[in-house]
C-alpha cells in the first residue's frame, strides 16, 4: 500500500487520483475530514491526522510500501518558517519510527 500526505491539496489529490487509477492501493492522509471523504469514495483507506504529529504519521507510514511525503504547510501560519521546519522533523522521525525505506519528497 501506498502512503500518500496531504490529499486534500492539490498535489496529494492528484498523486492519490493518478495511483487509484492504476489500481493501487492508497492510505491517503489529510487534515480535513469533509475533503477525506470525497478520496474515500474514490476508493483510498484515509486517516485523519495533522503533519505535525509523529505518532499519527508514524501509523500511517508503517508498512507501506511507499509514502509521497510534501510540507503542507499553511501560509497563513504565524510563523512560516518555524512551522515547516517543525513539520519536517516530525515527517523524518515518524519515517525512521515506522520503518519505511522508500520516501519520495
Amino acid at each position: 500500500m501506498i502512503r500518500v500526505m496531504g490529499v486534500t491539496g492539490h498535489t496529494g489529490r492528484k498523486i492519490t487520483e493518478a495511483l487509484l487509477k492504476t489500481g493501487e492501493n492508497v492510505l491517503a492522509l489529510g487534515r480535513s475530514e469533509n475533503k477525506l471523504e470525497k478520496i474515500k469514495n474514490l476508493g483510498a483507506d484515509v486517516l485523519l491526522g495533522d503533519t505535525t504529529d509523529s505518532n499519527i504519521l508514524a501509523k500511517a507510514f508503517c508498512g507501506a510500501d511507499a509514502v509521497y511525503a510534501l510540507l503542507p504547510t499553511d501560509r497563513r501560519s504565524s510563523d512560516y518558517q518555524a512551522r515547516q521546519k517543525q513539520e519536517g522533523e516530525t515527517i523524518v522521525k515518524a519515517i525512521h519510527e515506522s520503518g519505511i525505506t522508500y520516501v519520495d519528497f
